[in-house]
């Protein structure tokens, strides 16, 4: 069984007709209508005949996903063969079969161009009180025209689809490649490309070579999500039988096939993504509607230290007071590193010279006080510069200004930086017992040589590799990211910025720290300065206002990070964030969500955060939810019972009556 939280198309059709909220926009009739038409390109291409589409067999979720359902009455033909048996419901009835002639897969397509022509109206192209009122003007072809505020194009295929003559009817592969239809068509398999290349890689598992082979290069990705071994881990694991009963289904599947007539529920004999995906390669679209991206080069290529580090864990920076009033803080005067230059590092005075002016260009050195603040004495007692790893006031990413010119990947740096912070995490001393391994400012003196132990230390070696990895970021180009990546992007990058901010601030202890450490911890991405927040709230969350905030979203009209905003709410992303209260999680409970598998993961991970989290005392009639699901409740429904009944798609052996359970959330300080 599959749940569709968006009820059917007719029941959206009579409610925005009841409403006089007026058409849908033709954007929103063709995405639906794309999806419809690789689903029906999949049982074609099966040699099967639905014999009943209509909008009430369309089903919708929350995410804007068409899934075809009820195939009580469809039919798998024997090569061309046609049907003779009229069944199907009336209004949608080809004239063939009102007439008693043999049919075809053409019918189907009348069918689909009643839905379409519906979608567009609001009403159905042939109604009348009586049986043989209907199939008259079926026969006669009459219905209202199409209005002129919708594009030729569409009016143009309605009027091909709803041909008397079958034969002058396009087939469901012209349809789909129509120019008019194949742009929906692409946008949708290049916003589901993980999914689609897990259909086809399952496909081959399921002894399709033919069909899995027009679409090579997919690289290989884990074949079936966990929901879906939990729903099926009692079912054969052979190949199905004949006909479109797969046996395999993955929940919330674009283009699925669902087989009950029910508004909200369907049958085991359905099929998923797999099947939009194969109807694609079918067709000859899926190749150049799912991008490659290049594999990933050998992770965690880092940079060693450079005579820059050297240089800073040789020195010791100090608080200057200059008067009463004010002070410069990890300060160290440009006499004193001239002078470590040349003892320990055996160079000239005019080598020493040229080093710190190229430190200043590179943004190694900043000057804090000089005499002459644009030509500074480099050799001056009272020329205090400061290195930019001892910043304060700069996003975390900016303690290494990176000067690389190349075009970067911002995916690939972006996992980069994920794993080299998940091998700290996994460090039993994560997050105090990490740093750089550079002296500060009212430390306790140690001596040279303890000094150079800190900074060899494999620890801070690796500490400062992840700082110069995450510099990167500056330089990437967000906006080249495809859509489909942006939410792993921006999730991984979120999870790497709140274990980076535990290393550098703490745990939070109270509910100000919790807010202070949202809004403090930032990067540096591609010329623009990303906080917590913002990736929570603006980015995954649509911009969607903050829980403490009133009034005011996130990211304001004119700010430049709003573009990247996802456009499709998907509550999962929130389950896979780090809560930097604590107890904090393990680096084992971390994902690092991969390219070309995010569905997948986000599948598993919601299941394992329900195992984690989700107390369930039946004999209390209660249910125990985590302090988030409290905080961001109408992100996963419109009222509590809706999110009780999302997270039951996850849970195991969730009870029949969860629905009327009492509800408690567990206390803490996140926000």
């Amino acid at each position: 069984m599959e749940y569709s939280d968006g009820g059917n198309l007719r029941q959206l059709v009579k409610l925005r007709s009841r409403e006089k909220m007026g058409p849908f926009p033709e954007p929103v009739i063709m995405s639906w209508f794309a999806q419809l038409v690789l689903a029906v390109a999949y049982i074609h291409g099966k040699n099967v005949l639905h014999r009943d589409l209509k909008a009430q067999n369309i089903f919708l979720t929350h995410k804007n996903v068409v899934k075809l359902g009820d195939f009580g009455i469809s039919k798998a033909l024997a090569g061309d063969d046609t049907a003779n048996t009229a069944c199907g419901t009336p209004e949608s009835m080809s004239p063939e079969i009102c007439r008693g002639e043999p049919y075809g897969k053409k019918s189907d397509i009348w069918s689909l161009g009643c839905i379409l022509y519906e979608m567009i109206m609001l009403r159905r192209p042939f109604e009348a009180s009586t049986l043989p009122e209907i199939f008259t003007k079926i026969c006669k072809g009459e219905f209202p025209p199409i209005l002129s505020t919708f594009s030729r194009e569409l009016r143009l295929l309605v009027q091909l689809m709803l041909q008397q003559d079958a034969s002058k009817r396009p087939s469901i592969e012209d349809i789909c490649r129509f120019p008019f239809v194949q742009q929906p068509i692409q946008a949708f398999l290049s916003e589901h490309v993980a999914e689609f290349q897990e259909a086809l890689e399952l496909e081959a598992k399921l002894h399709q070579p033919s069909l899995y082979s027009m679409g090579a290069g997919n690289p290989p990705v884990s074949p079936v999500s966990p929901s879906l071994r939990r729903r099926h881990h009692n079912s054969s694991s052979e190949a199905p039988s004949s006909g479109f009963g797969d046996g395999v289904t993955e929940s919330g599947s674009p283009a699925s096939i669902r087989s009950d007539g029910s508004s909200n529920a369907g049958a085991n004999n359905y099929c998923n993504l797999r099947s939009s995906a194969i109807a694609s390669v079918a067709i000859g679209l899926a190749v150049d509607a799912i991008p490659h991206r290049p594999p990933l080069s050998n992770p965690t290529s880092y940079v060693e230290d450079t005579i820059a580090d050297k240089l800073r864990s040789q020195v010791t920076i100090s608080d200057v007071r200059v008067g009463l009033f004010t002070t410069y803080t990890a300060c160290i005067s440009a006499e004193e590193l001239n002078r470590v230059l040349k003892t320990k590092f055996d160079k000239s005075h005019d080598e020493a010279a040229t080093i710190l002016l190229d430190f200043l260009k590179k943004r190694v050195l900043n000057v804090v006080f000089a005499e002459n603040a644009l030509h500074p004495d480099l050799g001056a007692k009272d020329t205090l510069l400061r290195f930019q790893v001892d910043e304060l006031f700069v996003p975390l990413n900016m303690k290494y200004v990176c000067v690389d010119e190349i075009q970067l990947n911002p995916l690939e740096i972006c996992l980069r930086l994920r794993e080299a912070i998940a091998e700290l995490h996994a460090l039993k001393s994560f997050p105090r017992g990490i740093a750089t391994g550079f002296s500060l400012p009212n430390h306790v003196c140690v001596s040279n040589k303890s000094a150079m132990e800190y900074f060899d230390a494999p620890l801070s070696q690796k500490y400062r590799r992840f700082l110069k990895l995450g510099s990167k970021l500056q330089k990437v180009d967000v906006g080249s990211l495809p859509k489909h990546e942006r939410q792993p992007f921006f999730i991984n990058i979120y999870n790497a910025m709140v274990l980076h901010g535990l290393i550098e601030f703490g745990v939070p202890q109270n509910i100000s720290q919790y807010k202070a450490f949202e809004r403090d911890v930032a990067y540096t991405i591609g010329g623009l300065d990303f906080t917590l927040g913002d990736i929570k709230h603006g980015i995954l969350r649509c911009n969607r206002k903050p829980p403490s905030n009133y009034w005011e979203r996130q990211l304001q009209a004119q700010d430049p990070k709003l573009q990247f905003r996802l456009h499709i709410r998907d509550p999962r992303s929130l389950l896979v964030l780090i809560d930097c209260a604590e107890p904090l999680p393990s680096a084992q409970d971390v994902p690092i969500l991969k390219p070309g598998r995010t569905d997948t993961d986000l599948e598993e991970q919601a299941e394992k955060f329900c195992k984690r989290f989700v107390e369930v005392d039946e004999r209390a009639g209660e249910i125990v939810l985590p302090r988030v699901l409290r905080i961001f409740r109408d992100d996963f429904g419109s009222s509590e019972a809706e999110m009780v009944s999302w997270l039951a798609q996850y849970m195991d052996n969730a009870p029949a009556n969860l629905m009327n359970y009492r509800v408690r959330y567990q206390t803490g300080i996140s926000s």
